[in-house]
């Protein structure tokens, strides 16, 4: 038993260091997903110039053909007023997701926004919860009903006599 008890702070570092390697992949994964969604939306609204790719690879909207670009932001633009039409009337061809990508892809085109980095949001810590707030038990304790809700009492329907 001796022996296992010397590879213990081993085996620790070692699991340590996969959890690293395996994190490092994970985010590489992920930029090259978010590489292949803003290739796809460019592509989608026009963009199908050899300036798409070195655009994409660099996350910079500056590297697109001018008219390639004006092309782009003009279907952009019509989109996204389509579908903020189609929400504000609740049409059921409104879609969220695509509402989503084409004001992101609006903000990478005016250059407010990289697109290959993680977002700010996904990226920031939440603040610790420093009020406290009362149980329910507390609650319901002290307006008098011994820990335990009232039961909720519902509308009487009146049958009528036939």
């Amino acid at each position: 038993m001796q022996a296992t008890d010397d590879l213990a702070p081993l085996i620790e570092i070692l699991a340590a260091r996969i959890r690293r390697q395996v994190e490092a992949k994970r985010a590489s994964d992920r930029v090259a997903v978010r590489g292949l969604e803003l290739h796809a939306a460019l592509r989608r609204y026009g963009a199908h110039g050899p300036s798409v790719a070195e655009a994409v690879r660099l996350d910079d909207a500056a590297r697109l053909d001018p008219a390639e670009r004006d092309a782009v932001v003009q279907r952009v633009e019509r989109e996204i007023g389509r579908q903020a039409r189609f929400s504000r009337s609740r049409d059921p061809r409104y879609d969220i997701n695509r509402h989503i990508v084409v004001t992101r892809l609006r903000r990478w085109l005016d250059g407010k926004a990289a697109w290959l980095q993680e977002p700010p949001a996904a990226t920031a810590k939440k603040p610790a919860w420093r009020g406290r707030t009362r149980r329910r038990n507390e609650a319901s304790a002290d307006a008098g009903h011994g820990g335990a809700l009232p039961q909720r009492r519902t509308k009487r329907r009146h049958a009528t006599i036939v």
